[in-house]
């Protein structure tokens, strides 16, 4: 073969251009609409009993009127002060609230408390609220209404205790929490209020040591505080966050802060990854400023305050200006996360069931993070059909104040046709009933984006999708699509990667409970897919032992779980129960069993472990069929898939191949590989 030097190899010309790249502007001027972030209206209803007072159009109006996707929700139980149950037609009104809501493109800030009065002084109120255990009974009423609608719900705010539920006058539990066992009691309100919320949303408690010395036990702990691995795990100290009602206004926050610097500092952490807001009420000239009041915003990471209480303080907001605009403006962008596309490359070309390569810089200028969960998605519209591909890259982590780059490589359908795609950007909610809401949304903060009606942000980048062999971008391109190298991967596949049903039910569903909260995004992002299961019945089950995991039961129905693993992969299945616990309605028991690239059944035995070994890329399906009374019913708990170590090619080059292509000008396709040529054949 005939070598060419290095220098000959600088001077070629590339063949095309194998990716597309494209600045973009930021806009750091307009205020968008964007989910669980910013000011927030506020909006209050007294109990009666008999189901009136519902949320109304005007507070929602007021939303849309100031472009606020946030409404803090009072929900005032002075009628059940001494423990009586809630009615059921106030539970209804309640959950009604939320339906209002949701047709209406907001969430909720919620709070309950047992009154607003009896309040004259620190040394002068009165006040009736129930039992600790008759707080935790209200708490267990609330729960399954807070559970149906955990997708409107932005965070929860602690309440139930106190005047105003603010936690410090309180009957039952005494002026800041004076009477004995105080820290016992207070960590199993924390309990029962963590119970009662949404798995996947937070808590918020008044000040930063009921947090701290919920973590110790009693003492307070400034140690153990979150990190990007410890957050977002579902656990009890993840789900904790802080709302601040006395914002800026006095150097403690009126009590706010009992270890100043300490708790401080630790706030300016666990901020990143939880929600922080609440409301100012009491202007001081010196700690709420606008340059002060934004400061603490900035280092504490807040996501979102009260536009209308303190109206003094608001409004010297809005009349004090840094370079010419008012701290209110500026506050009101910043707020919460302010993501930015500041440039992206991808492949110009990609295979049918091929990959394409995207690199992002997306910036955050807001002054904290996303605390919910979100899935990002390169959407792929053309041909009169669209594509959602999810990224790894977990927005939660896209940091305020900086740029995160995110290069991954994206699997395409194996049946996307073949055509020109425009590229997007999605951002939509995590939960399938307002998924598709432009509202719940996030739109990028840049110029000149396009922002469609289904909530993407339009890049004006294009992507060309070939059948297969026909790219000419790949390491083999002038072949015709070229050879795998030993143990690659049939690109035409998603391929599955490991999930543990049982932390999702964990997640998705309360304890004993059944929800098809999160099934088909969390299934779909792992590239797992469920067949013949229309009903609906598919369910997490957050039970501990055999009855836990993911759920199916349909009568006379087979249920297909699919998914592709890559080659040379061990995949380990772990199952629960095959025909429910117990229950009469059960016939004999249900048979589940494993076919791999269509091959013979293989049955599963109920509560085990199996492992399969796999070295060519290889479709598994779990199958659960009918037991004899006509129920379809398993529970899988695991899937591991883990890469085994291949045997190496021989080592030619001590150094990656540098590939190049050109061609001469005669039209004919040459390929340089590490100073070797070939022609368009490979010879």
């Amino acid at each position: 073969m005939k070598r060419i030097s290095l220098f000959v190899i600088g001077m070629l010309t590339m063949v095309g251009v194998f990716a597309s790249s494209k600045t973009f502007t930021v806009d750091d001027d307009t205020d968008f609409w964007n989910p669980e972030r910013g000011f927030y209206h506020y909006s209050d209803v007294k109990l009666n009993g008999q189901g009136g007072g519902g949320l109304g159009g005007g507070n929602i109006q007021s939303c849309k009127n100031d472009n606020m996707s946030l409404l803090f929700r009072y929900f005032y139980l002075d009628r059940y002060n001494t423990g009586t149950a809630i009615t059921q037609k106030d539970l209804d009104m309640i959950a009604n609230d939320f339906v209002v809501a949701r047709a209406n493109g907001v969430k909720l800030i919620v709070r309950f408390s047992y009154g607003e009065n009896g309040y004259s002084s620190d040394n002068n109120w009165s006040f009736t609220e129930p039992s600790k255990s008759g707080m935790q009974a209200h708490m267990a009423q609330l729960k399954p209404v807070l559970a149906a609608n955990a997708d409107v719900i932005a965070c929860v705010q602690a309440g139930f205790v106190g005047i105003w539920g603010e936690w410090y006058f309180s009957s039952t539990f005494g002026k800041d929490w004076s009477k004995s066992n105080a820290v016992s009691d207070r960590n199993d309100i924390i309990n029962s209020l963590l119970d009662m919320t949404p798995a996947d949303r937070c808590v918020q408690l008044r000040s930063v040591h009921y947090i701290t010395e919920y973590i110790g036990n009693g003492t307070r702990n400034y140690t153990t505080n979150l990190n990007d691995q410890t957050a977002f795990s579902g656990s009890a100290q993840s789900r904790i966050g802080h709302h601040n009602d006395a914002f800026c206004a006095d150097k403690e926050n009126q009590g706010t802060y009992r270890d100043y610097n300490n708790e401080r500092t630790y706030l300016a952490n666990l901020g990143q990854y939880v929600p922080v807001g609440g409301e100012n009420n009491e202007y001081n000239s010196t700690y709420t400023t606008g340059a002060k009041a934004m400061a603490d915003m900035e280092q504490f990471h807040y996501d979102y305050l009260n536009t209308e209480f303190y109206s003094g303080t608001i409004n010297n907001w809005k009349s004090q200006t840094k370079d010419g605009v008012s701290y209110y403006d500026i506050m009101k962008r910043r707020l919460g996360y302010r993501f930015q596309l500041l440039s992206a490359t991808f492949s110009n070309e990609a295979n049918v069931g091929g990959t394409m390569s995207v690199q992002l810089q997306m910036k955050n200028s807001g002054f904290s993070n996303l605390y919910n969960k979100r899935i990002a998605y390169i959407v792929l519209k053309g041909n009169n059909t669209t594509y959602k591909l999810p990224l790894k890259s977990d927005p939660r982590l896209w940091k305020s104040g900086q740029t995160t780059a995110i290069n991954e490589t994206l699997t395409l359908p194996s049946n996307i046709s073949a055509g020109t795609y425009n590229i997007y950007i999605n951002l939509p909610d995590m939960y399938a009933s307002i998924a598709d809401k432009k509202a719940y949304a996030i739109q990028l903060a840049n110029k000149n984006m396009g922002w469609s009606n289904d909530g993407l942000n339009d890049l004006g980048m294009t992507i060309v999708i070939k059948t297969s062999g026909a790219q000419g971008g790949g390491e083999e391109g002038g072949q015709q699509g070229g050879e795998q190298g030993q143990g690659d991967d049939d690109p035409s596949h998603d391929y599955a990667t490991s999930i543990d049903f049982m932390t999702l039910a964990a997640q998705y569903a309360p304890a004993g409970d059944k929800s098809t909260n999160g099934i088909q995004t969390e299934l779909s992002a792992h590239y797992y897919t469920i067949a013949s299961s229309s009903d609906g019945n598919v369910y997490w089950d957050n039970q501990s032992g055999p009855d836990g995991g993911l759920g199916i039961d349909n009568p006379n129905t087979q249920h297909d779980i699919s998914f592709w693993v890559k080659a040379n992969s061990k995949v380990t299945i772990t199952v629960g129960s095959l025909n429910g616990d117990g229950d009469p309605q059960n016939g004999s028991p249900n048979t589940a069993t494993i076919t791999m690239n269509g091959g013979s059944a293989v049955t599963i035995n109920a509560n085990t472990t199996t492992e399969y070994t796999v070295t060519e890329p290889t479709l598994f399906v779990l199958s659960t069929l009918p037991d004899s009374k006509g129920w379809s019913w398993n529970r899988i708990q695991q899937i591991t898939i883990t890469s085994l170590p291949t045997t190496p090619l021989p080592t030619v080059h001590e150094t990656a191949p540098v590939v190049v292509k050109y061609l001469d000008r005669r039209g004919q396709l040459h390929i340089v590989r590490d100073g070797h040529a070939y022609n368009a054949l490979g010879l």
